[in-house]
């Protein structure tokens, strides 16, 4: 690991510890569920969200799909697990678990830095109890590969890709 990348990434755990506050705010986790009267607003919030992420540091969007492509893909039901975050009640992002155990979560960039990252995957640690988890992180997301650090996830390999 290059040494500014190593430097960048110690300093960005130190300010995620010392910004741990101890507070009453609620982080729960509500299945994306094709029944739910909230579905179709689950689905229009997650394409908003996709639409604030960065290609440069994202692994499986380099461009944004249709609307349409995206319910479709949501309707295929790929993954193991897949729910809402919400924070005091207000939809603020989203996480899943694969069918490979991979953990897959994104916050809606207002709501970032608030510990609800931590407090969503150490629930999902809880859920899948006794079941190995991943984490598949662009070395480029400092941020996600912070938080994943902090919560004791060990590095195991370097996955490369072509086109």
């Amino acid at each position: 690991m290059r040494r500014d990348v190593k430097d960048d990434l110690f300093k960005l755990m130190t300010q995620m510890a010392s910004s741990i506050e101890e507070v009453n705010e609620t982080v729960e986790l509500r299945q994306i569920n094709e029944n739910d009267k909230e579905y179709e607003n689950d689905i229009r919030f997650l394409y908003e969200l996709l639409q604030q992420r960065d290609s440069t540091i994202n692994i499986s969007h380099k461009t944004i799909p249709s609307f349409y492509d995206h319910s479709n893909f949501w309707k295929s039901k790929p993954y193991k697990f897949a729910s809402m975050i919400e924070y005091n009640g207000t939809k603020v992002g989203y996480t899943y678990v694969s069918h490979a155990n991979e953990i897959g979560i994104f916050i809606d960039k207002q709501y970032q830095g608030k510990e609800i990252g931590t407090k969503t995957i150490q629930i999902l640690i809880q859920k899948f109890k006794g079941e190995p988890l991943f984490a598949n992180i662009n070395p480029l997301n400092l941020k996600s590969r912070a938080l994943f650090i902090k919560l004791r996830f060990k590095h195991i390999q370097n996955t490369y890709r072509i086109n």
